[in-house]
């Protein structure tokens, strides 16, 4: 779609006139919407997202466009300032769950546009780890192609072979490559995408590099299996991470930008990572094992054998691999610091968090890329190991189908695609012994479905839980700095039996203004003290299943609506979060609920009854699906085995996330990649 299709000037003239009245006159006085190159910004934004969310901001636009003709005989960009913020306001404040569904995806894009400006964020006391460079307007120039020096990756590409086990003579060029990987093996582990359709003949395919995959892969590897992983995302490097802003890297390193959301009660945002390393590169490092209650549960239910003490062995290879240690006292911030004084004066049960980023800075942006590579993400801590012990990878790599014969998968079909246009290129046939899919659990399911293998359960792409999440925010007196040191840094575990587990976390100003839905004024004034905010939050242990089904081009489509349970947790933990807010010296807080728009005291949250608040009426963004293939012993119930192996497929494993029958109630990664050592295990022996 071209520049002008993406945004004519229609569309450009009602997103304006509609920031214009969000954005409010008094913060447009320090910085314009001009100053702020704010239709580059959207264009850059457009171009990022997933052709659904596209679609649905243009209707969005045409009905806000049009709509005041029914009752003012105008359309919005026809009526004066003042009537354009009155209804703006209606639109925003009102209860219609329709006009916020419509409502809710324009008013992150305009604010994310407009404070993701680096002069904006310096002004609200936010520096961004980049020279500064304004790539986002240069990008947007070139209609919202991503930077050029966002090309390329962490390491060099390695020669590409037909076979890679195939160790003919090369060019000098490529001995001169071979001899610079054998003294650096971690950098020279990808492969160059090939020009022409290949065959590769493999022991071992491992399709996914994220949590599941990486940890596969490496362990393979390691005990001399030939073993090549296939990746749809394409690889970064620390460069990209040091000298991107923070939207920009959301842009790169997020699927669709970040702006994944659920279909159902509430809409749930639920992002994801698209890249070498999978969502490690965005998760805040957080590391929870697998809680006991969580075993027990999987024995009742399920009858897997297994247990804390069975999988110790692989918690504790993992966490040395990672370095996992609690957050030190030089990196925590002031965010976790101020709540955790007030956690203490309740009597709750507070600390620092497990995380794998040993050598952490305290550079406040983990969700978008460790800038200091301080974070064990995949790739800084798994892939060099696999790539050292002989594993290769292909980026941008789309894997379509598997092949079966009774039994037994044969052949992988691929296709890789170019990164800047999304375009198919040449063809990968890959004819593997074994195969591990780690795709992550919204499509790993749909890569099973779309090869007709793992329905005999009817389980497959069912089962989806998601720890659903509140947060809320506060505006203290002090200097808060909550974007200084870890941003989620810290826990209150009082009420994990209960199914709630307390995280502290913080946001670059564009993310905080997209996450927080406020009616005008509200937000600006919550933006001007963003020194001063503090914020904290909460996921559900979530009983509820949701399920993941194939929409256009193959995107995954997600159903998920909060459960009557779940929305009473909601409700008892944002009063929780009220008292620990207002302990803490808080003049005022702002729950994420859509309805209610301000809190002043303990005693005005408390007085708010379940009742008056629905499930259509919280805001929630979601981080960890689970479950989607699950793992039982009963084929009639399950997808896989304890063991991982897909029932009735002899030489096929899932090692991701969407193995897990239930939610976990804490942070997945650490679980995922246990669960994926003792698979490796079991295919090494197979």
């Amino acid at each position: 779609m071209s520049r002008f299709q993406l945004l004519s000037r229609r569309r450009g003239r009602i997103l304006e006139a509609l920031a214009r009245s969000l954005i409010t006159e008094e913060v447009l006085k320090k910085v314009s919407l001009e100053q702020a190159h704010f239709r580059e910004r959207i264009l850059f934004s457009l171009t990022h997202c997933s052709p659904q969310l596209r679609w649905s901001i243009f209707f969005a636009l045409w009905i806000l466009e049009w709509e005041p003709l029914l009752f003012r005989f105008r359309p919005f960009t026809g009526l004066s300032a003042a009537k354009r913020d009155r209804y703006v306001k209606k639109w925003g404040a009102g209860h219609s769950y329709i006009r916020y569904l419509l409502f809710r995806p324009l008013h992150a894009f305009i604010y994310a546009a407009y404070y993701s400006n680096h002069e904006i964020s310096a002004k609200l006391g936010f520096v961004e780890p980049y020279d500064g460079r304004d790539v986002i307007r240069e990008a947007g120039d070139a209609e919202g192609r991503a930077p050029d020096r966002a090309a390329g990756g962490d390491v060099a590409y390695a020669t590409s072979r037909h076979d890679i086990s195939n160790r003919a003579s090369h060019s000098d060029a490529e001995d001169e490559r071979e001899t610079r990987r054998r003294q650096d093996p971690r950098r020279f582990g990808i492969l160059d995408v090939p020009e022409r359709d290949t065959e590769i003949n493999v022991e071992v395919c491992v399709i996914g590099s994220g949590a599941g995959g990486a940890v596969a892969a490496k362990e393979l590897a390691e005990k001399g299996h030939e073993v090549l992983i296939l990746e749809e995302g394409g690889p970064f490097s620390l460069e990209h991470f040091k000298n991107l802003s923070t939207m920009e890297r959301n842009t790169l390193i997020y699927r669709d930008g970040g702006m994944t959301t659920t279909i159902g009660v509430p809409m749930v945002l639920l992002p994801t990572g698209k890249g070498v390393g999978g969502t490690t590169i965005i998760n805040s490092g957080t590391c929870f094992r697998t809680p006991k209650k969580v075993f027990d549960r999987w024995w009742n239910d399920f009858g897997l054998d297994l247990t804390p003490e069975l999988m110790n062995p692989f918690f504790e290879k993992v966490e040395s691999t990672l370095g996992v240690a609690p957050v030190a006292d030089p990196v925590l911030g002031g965010n976790d610091r101020v709540l955790q004084g007030a956690a203490k004066k309740l009597g709750l049960h507070g600390g620092p968090l497990q995380r794998n980023a040993p050598d952490c800075q305290g550079s406040g942006v983990c969700i978008f890329g460790c800038p200091t590579g301080a974070k064990q993400s995949m790739e800084r801590s798994y892939l060099p190991l696999a790539f050292k012990a002989g594993a290769r990878l292909y980026p941008f790599c789309r894997v379509e189908r598997l092949h079966r014969r009774p039994g037994r998968v044969y052949r992988i079909d691929a296709r890789f695609f170019d990164p800047q246009t999304g375009q198919p290129r040449s063809r990968l046939i890959v004819y593997p012994q074994k195969t591990v899919v780690a795709c992550g659990t919204l499509h790993s399911p749909l890569l099973l479905k779309r090869s007709r293998i793992g329905l005999q359960s009817g389980q497959l792409g069912k089962n989806l839980t998601i720890h659903p999440t509140a947060k809320m925010v506060g505006i203290f007196d002090e200097v808060i700095d909550g974007h200084r040191g870890v941003p989620q840094a810290s826990q209150i575990a009082d009420y994990e039996e209960e199914g709630m587990m307390f995280e502290s976390v913080f946001f670059p100003p564009w993310l905080l203004a997209t996450s927080i839905f406020q009616v005008q004024e509200k937000h600006a004034e919550i933006m001007r003290a963003y020194r001063r905010v503090g914020v904290y939050g909460f996921l559900v242990h979530d009983e509820n299943r949701g399920r993941v089904v194939s929409g256009p081009g193959g995107r995954p489509i997600v159903f998920y609506n909060l459960g009557h349970r779940e929305k009473e947790l909601f409700v008892k933990g944002l009063k929780i979060l009220a008292r620990l807010f207002f302990s803490a010296g808080a003049r005022k807080v702002y729950p994420t609920v859509r309805t209610i728009h301000e809190i002043s005291s303990v005693e005005e949250m408390e007085k708010v009854e379940s009742r008056q608040i629905r499930r259509r009426d919280l805001e929630s963004a979601a981080f960890h699906p689970l479950g989607t293939c699950r793992m039982g012993m009963d084929p009639k119930r399950s997808v896989v085995d304890e063991n991982l192996r897909v029932h009735g497929v002899e030489n096929l494993w899932v090692a991701d996330g969407s193995v897990f029958p239930t939610s976990l109630g804490v942070n997945p990664q650490i679980t995922i990649m246990a669960f994926a050592t003792r698979c490796a295990e079991g295919i090494h022996s197979a």
